[in-house]
C-alpha cells in the first residue's frame, strides 16, 4: 500500500507539469495585453512597453514559463496578480475557506439525503416514494445550478425570509449555497445509489443470505450496501473535487468570493499568476482525493488490495 500510495504521488509530477504548460500556453496566447489591462486603454505605448519588458512578457513564451517555473520550484513563488500585485498565493489562501466550506457542504448534503433516498427507493421499487424520488431526480438534473440557485433564493430568502441571500456571514449564509452546488450531483448520486443497490440486491450471495433467515435488516445494510457502495464513493470523490473547483455558478449568485470566481475574474483579466496557481490547486486537490478513493475502496473491498501493489 504505501508503495502504491508512492507512485501515486509521483505520478503526479509529470501530470502537473503537463496541466501547467498547456495552462501557461493557453493563458499567453489568448488574446489581450495584460500591460494594457494594468494601465488602461489611454496609457502610452511607452509606458505599455516599458512595462511588459519589467514584467517578462517581451521574451519567448517558452522562456517566461521556464522561469516561471523556476520560481515555483526553487523558490516557491507563484509570482504575483498582474491586478491587485499581492501574491497570488495570499488570495489563494483568502478565497480557499469560502470554496472548501461550500465544497464539504454540499458534500455532507449529498451523502445524508441521497444515500438513504436511493436506498429506501431500491429496496421499495416502483412504490409511490420510489417514483416520486426518480422524478424529484429527474427535474433537479434537467435544471442547471445557477436556476436552482435563483429559485431557492427567491423562495427561501426574499418571500419566506428564513435565509440569507447574498454573502458569508454566519452559518445560514451557507445553507442555500450548500443545496445549489450539491443540487444536480445530489440527483445524479440518488440514481447512482438506486441502480447499484437494485444490482447487489438481486444478487446470489444475497438471495443466500435470505434462504438462511438473515434479517432484511442486515442483508440490506450488512451484505448488501458494502458492495453497493463502491461506486457510489468513487463518483463522490470526483464531484467533490470537482466542487472544489467548479462551484463558479453558485459563488456567483451568491455573491461568493471563493476560488472559482478567483478563476473566472483571472481569466477575464488575463491574470496568468492567479489563473495558474488556482487550476494547480483544483488539479492537485482532485489527484489528493482519487488517491484517497482509491486507498478507502480497498478498505471497504478487500479484493482489491491486490491490484494496488
Amino acid at each position: 500500500m504505501i508503495k502504491y500510495i508512492v507512485r501515486r504521488l509521483l505520478s503526479m509530477i509529470p501530470v502537473l507539469l503537463g496541466i501547467s504548460f498547456i495552462l501557461f500556453m493557453i493563458m499567453s496566447y489568448t488574446p489581450g495585453n495584460p500591460a494594457v489591462l494594468i494601465l488602461g486603454d489611454s496609457a502610452s505605448k511607452q509606458d505599455v512597453q516599458a512595462l511588459m519588458e519589467d514584467m517578462g512578457l517581451n521574451d519567448p513564451v517558452i522562456v517566461q514559463y521556464f522561469s516561471y517555473m523556476k520560481n515555483v520550484f526553487l523558490h516557491g513563488d507563484f509570482g504575483n496578480s498582474y491586478i491587485s500585485k499581492l501574491p497570488v498565493t495570499e488570495e489563494l489562501a483568502a478565497r480557499l475557506p469560502i470554496t472548501v466550506t461550500i465544497a464539504v457542504g454540499a458534500m455532507i448534503v449529498m451523502v445524508v439525503i441521497s444515500i438513504p433516498i436511493g436506498i429506501f427507493s431500491a429496496v421499495r421499487q416502483y412504490s409511490i416514494l420510489d417514483n416520486a424520488t426518480m422524478l424529484m431526480a429527474m427535474i433537479l438534473c434537467s435544471m442547471p445550478s445557477f436556476f436552482f440557485g435563483l429559485v431557492a433564493m427567491l423562495i427561501f430568502a426574499l418571500r419566506l425570509g428564513w435565509l440569507p441571500s447574498l454573502g458569508a456571514g454566519s452559518f445560514k449564509h451557507f445553507i442555500l449555497p450548500w443545496f445549489t452546488c450539491s443540487s444536480v450531483y445530489l440527483a445524479q448520486l440518488i440514481r447512482m445509489t438506486r441502480s447499484n443497490m437494485l444490482e447487489v440486491i438481486r444478487a446470489d450471495y444475497i438471495r443466500t443470505a435470505r434462504s438462511k433467515g438473515a434479517p432484511e435488516r442486515s442483508v440490506i445494510f450488512r451484505h448488501a450496501l458494502r458492495n453497493a457502495l463502491l461506486p457510489v464513493i468513487t463518483i463522490l470523490g470526483i464531484n467533490f473535487g470537482a466542487m472544489c473547483g467548479g462551484a463558479v455558478m453558485t459563488e456567483s449568485v451568491f455573491s461568493l468570493a471563493g476560488v472559482g470566481t478567483m478563476i473566472v475574474s483571472g481569466i477575464r483579466k488575463r491574470d496568468t499568476p492567479t489563473v495558474m496557481i488556482a487550476i494547480l490547486f483544483v488539479a492537485v486537490m482532485i489527484s489528493v482525493i482519487n488517491l484517497l478513493v482509491d486507498i478507502v475502496n480497498t478498505y471497504i473491498d478487500p479484493r482489491l488490495r491486490s491490484s494496488l501493489r
